[in-house]
């Protein structure tokens, strides 16, 4: 077991309106493109997972929640690499 911090963003997401009442967790999918890396711990993790194998993960993170429709401009600045559009 490896606890390891990355922030990946979702490229699909799916998630069921219906909640467990016993755990309050719901059904969905979600998908994130991921680059391997030949040195990178959590890239090559996942990509020697196989189909049915199980990740656990927290999130989202939401630091700015968007609200479709509420703002008539929305601006982003960013500066780096690896900004996930």
């Amino acid at each position: 077991m490896v606890q390891t911090y990355r922030t990946y963003t979702p490229v699909v997401l799916s998630v069921s309106e219906t909640v467990d009442e016993e755990t309050g967790s719901r059904e969905g999918f979600v998908g994130f493109v991921v680059k391997r890396y030949p040195r990178g711990s959590l890239s090559r993790f996942l990509h020697d997972t196989r189909v049915g194998d199980q990740v656990e993960m927290r999130g989202p993170i939401l630091t700015w929640p968007y609200h479709s429709a509420k703002y008539k401009h929305l601006y982003m600045i960013a500066g780096g690499t690896g900004i996930a559009p």
